[in-house]
């Protein structure tokens, strides 16, 4: 599973680096694989530059409120994870 999450990683980081960075979706792809290599200070990074991107995306409100729980940073967490349970 790690050997595919930076295998998934790294092709996103040539995607966001050669072609159109402004897409929220590659922020919070790269962020969840952050998530499964436990690089919650990449994944979060990643989560707010979704945000800033688009401040609905459900899937960087999700995995930031996840990524502040592994931190125990649970007001935070709970903030964020609510705000992408109840925005479907």
């Amino acid at each position: 599973m790690l050997g595919w999450s930076l295998r998934w990683c790294n092709s996103i980081e040539y995607t966001l680096q050669t072609k159109n960075n402004s897409v929220p979706a590659f922020y919070t792809n790269r962020a969840l694989c952050y998530l499964k290599l436990k690089k919650w200070e990449e994944a979060i990074k990643d989560c707010k530059r979704a945000l800033e991107l688009d401040s609905n995306a459900v899937k960087g409100h999700y995995f930031l409120g996840e990524a502040y729980m592994e931190q125990n940073m649970y007001d935070e967490s709970i903030k964020n994870l609510s705000k992408g349970v109840f925005t479907v």
